[in-house]
């Protein structure tokens, strides 16, 4: 019990020694971060443990490694390429002790607390490390959007402990309510967690939050907080209103049909490659809940390894544009070229990166979405042909953008002689790379005890 405790100490212990410390602040981040990996590495595959108000089973376990992977990763980041202040570095734990308590979260007050906190982190973080003019109202259109949606959660949490006088997760498969109470419930549930996925026409907010933040902003938003949502489908939507899910499980997929070609055909017309891998992440999410409405063993296990690998991929993109960014000071696609000769290491995991995005097979997307696929055509035949056109689409802009930007003539104004790379930069990028390859050829790493989990739903 003492070690898996550890894993909400040490986000804390940490925070509070690098404010106290001045002179060793850089290696009480770094080898904090590291012990947290260590840790939450250990008791994925040996621990497990319920507390009264969290629980530490395999599926929070997932998300609780790939937080605090991202998370080191990020400090890594930060100390070898930007300015590195007291705030931004509490601006990251503040995030990452939301996000451990979001998802090893066993009571539904914890889980509404954590799940509107770590949008006041991020919200400084994009206001105030931007990189643009319009940071500030890309700052304000995330609050917004995610933190007034989320209202309808609270009532019908209010609701839940009105009638079962609980509001432990484990009453939700006890709640018997009839059907039109049910549907009530599920749009009231389902609205915050569409914005937060973000499912169109919720969308709007993301690929502004993206352009305008800094990248471990990017990074953080992208691979960690996108994935509460369905994080929070699993967790709290499909028990407490399995009824209304079968129900609406048409009206998701064609939003999230809709929403995945939109989004690719949209990201085709963008010059912004921030802009671009934001659009990718809808496309992906929006086949991730398709996954988890579907509502098969397959399909549900299948959704989870997509999240997961989603995180890996969307963070190894942005970090690599940010590395690109800092060095020459631009993402626009009609100038960003010829980083072959520039940047070749970097240039080399973005495009193995450009090529996992597209669920190239032998990377963990493959798997994931090819079960998606199955899980979907067993089902419903015409669905998984119209989600081709999505996926088609996903592929050319990946391969289009990453050709432009590795190949095409070199437009920028700085010379196009190789510029110095930093040894943490390749450490990034190339251990997210092997972390996807190493999920996608052996995805029972992942697979092995969801099972389990899913049929307990």
């Amino acid at each position: 019990m003492l070690i898996n405790s550890l894993i909400f100490i040490c986000p804390i212990v940490i925070m509070v020694l690098f404010l106290l410390s001045e002179s060793f602040s850089k290696k009480i981040i770094l080898f904090g971060s590291l012990f947290q990996l260590a840790l939450s590495s250990y008791l994925l595959f040996f621990g497990g443990y319920t507390f009264t108000f969290f629980l530490l089973d395999y599926f929070a376990l997932l998300f609780i490694f790939l937080t605090t992977l991202i998370v080191y990763l990020s400090f890594l980041f930060l100390y070898s390429e930007e300015k590195v202040t007291k705030l931004a570095v509490f601006y990251i734990l503040l995030v990452e002790i939301c996000l451990i308590c979001f998802f090893s979260s066993s009571h539904l007050l914890i889980f509404f607390i954590s799940f509107e906190s770590v949008l006041f982190p991020l919200f400084l973080m994009i206001g105030q490390y931007g990189s643009r003019s319009r940071r500030i109202v890309a700052a304000f259109q995330l609050f917004f959007y995610t933190f007034l949606s989320s209202f309808s959660m609270l009532l019908v949490f209010l609701y839940i402990y009105k009638e079962m006088d609980c509001l432990h997760m484990y009453v939700l498969h006890f709640y018997h309510g009839d059907l039109y109470t049910e549907c009530v419930l599920w749009f009231g549930l389902f609205f915050p967690l569409a914005v937060k996925t973000p499912l169109v026409p919720f969308h709007t907010w993301l690929p502004e939050a993206h352009v305008e933040a800094s990248t471990i902003g990017s990074v953080l938003l992208a691979a960690l907080v996108l994935k509460m949502s369905g994080f929070g489908f699993i967790r709290v939507l499909l028990p407490l209103c399995p009824r209304a899910s079968v129900y609406y499980s048409s009206l998701v997929f064609c939003i999230c049909l809709v929403g995945a070609t939109y989004a690719a055909f949209t990201a085709c017309s963008q010059t912004d490659v921030k802009k671009i891998i934001a659009y990718s992440s809808v496309v992906h999410m929006s086949y991730a809940v398709i996954g988890v409405f579907n509502m098969d063993t397959l399909s549900l296990e299948s959704a989870i390894v997509a999240m997961f690998g989603h995180g890996f991929i969307s963070a190894g993109l942005f970090f690599s544009i940010g590395y690109i960014y800092n060095r020459y000071g631009q993402r626009d696609l009609r100038y960003l070229m010829n980083m072959k000769l520039k940047l070749p290491e970097v240039f080399c995991a973005m495009l193995i990166l450009a090529f996992m995005n597209t669920s190239f097979p032998g990377t963990v997307n493959f798997p994931a979405e090819l079960g998606i696929f199955l899980a979907v055509f067993s089902k419903n035949a015409l669905l998984p042909l119209l989600l081709c056109f999505p996926l088609i689409m996903n592929g050319v802009f990946n391969i289009t953008t990453i050709t432009r930007i590795c190949f095409g003539p070199d437009k920028l104004t700085q010379s196009s002689e190789r510029v110095e790379e930093l040894v943490e930069s390749h450490f990034i990028l190339y251990s997210l790379v092997g972390f996807i390859i190493l999920f996608g050829i052996n995805p029972s790493i992942i697979t092995h005890n969801l099972e389990a989990f899913v049929l307990s739903l």
